[in-house]
């Protein structure tokens, strides 16, 4: 029984860092064709109206609102579609380089899991078993 703790905390663990990834899937604001688009190629390209564009700001997923240049493109293309000139300053919408679709910190705690996971099972798996340890020291 004690070998299986920390295998199953492992497990359970991964299992509570997974599960928020594929719940996103589901959201409703994964129906809005402005989120799909930007997240897909983090522009907004083409033409919405600005009811589509200011409910795709409000249900903005967090991930992609912290993680892209979602909320940037989206917000300038509000103000195109509105009328009123972006600032001059404002950074166009590109590809923001080598990122993953997973934040950096989940991508490290995953990799912590998965190594401690590891290694409490060999750990357990090099105790030695009751009366062993004895049978050795006793023949030394």
């Amino acid at each position: 029984m004690c070998r299986r703790v920390p295998l199953l905390a492992f497990w359970a663990t991964l299992l509570l860092i997974v599960a928020p990834v594929g719940a996103r899937a589901a959201s409703p604001a994964s129906n809005s064709p402005v989120i799909a688009q930007c997240e897909a190629t983090n522009q907004v390209t083409g033409h919405f109206t600005a009811e589509q564009l200011q409910y795709a700001l409000n249900h903005l997923p967090v991930d992609i609102a912290e993680y892209s240049t979602c909320s940037d493109a989206i917000h300038r293309a509000l103000l195109a579609a509105l009328g009123k000139p972006t600032a001059p300053g404002s950074r166009s919408g590109g590809s923001s380089g080598g990122s993953s679709f997973l934040p950096a910190w989940l991508i490290v705690l995953i990799a912590i899991v998965i190594v401690g996971g590891g290694a409490a099972t060999l750990a357990t798996r090099r105790r030695p078993r009751h009366g062993d340890g004895d049978a050795l020291s006793r023949d030394s």
